[in-house]
């Protein structure tokens, strides 16, 4: 905290989100990472063929949850929306809490399509987080 760190400021290496911030002290803080039971964030999985001149609609657009084992979930995805084994996992930016768009979360490993409206879509995320040795803390600026 006493570098201006806060409660829910982000914690990335490199384009990578590894979670947020928990608590602080003057010195050290806590990170509840993407993996942890009771992370949310919104997120969409990009067409392994994707053309960034089409426009992703909103039915493409659900929240990752992490599961508390190393994995993620990615959530009320519409039945519609195309989701495919490999795709890439990334955050779809919130102006509310100025999360940014584009922050890499992870890999679609499975899809599975029951008899409900929304995919089963299971995610493996690219960081290893014990494997990190530094994490870059986005801190708020006021706007002027």
């Amino acid at each position: 905290s006493s570098h201006g760190v806060a409660r829910g400021m982000l914690v990335l290496w490199e384009k990578h989100l590894v979670g947020r911030v928990l608590d602080t002290t003057p010195l050290t803080c806590r990170v509840m990472l993407a993996t942890d039971s009771g992370f949310r964030v919104g997120a969409l999985a990009l067409p392994r063929l994707y053309d960034q001149s089409v426009p992703l609609n909103s039915r493409d657009i659900g929240v990752l949850e992490g599961t508390g084992d190393r994995a993620c979930v990615l959530k009320w995805v519409s039945g519609e929306a195309v989701v495919d084994e490999g795709a890439t996992v990334v955050t779809t930016g919130d102006p509310a809490t100025a999360f940014p768009r584009g922050l890499l979360l992870g890999r679609v490993s499975t899809v599975s399509r029951g008899r409900g409206p929304f995919p089963k879509v299971d995610v493996i995320p690219f960081l290893n987080p014990r494997a990190l040795d530094s994490v870059v803390i986005l801190l708020r600026t006021e706007k002027p």
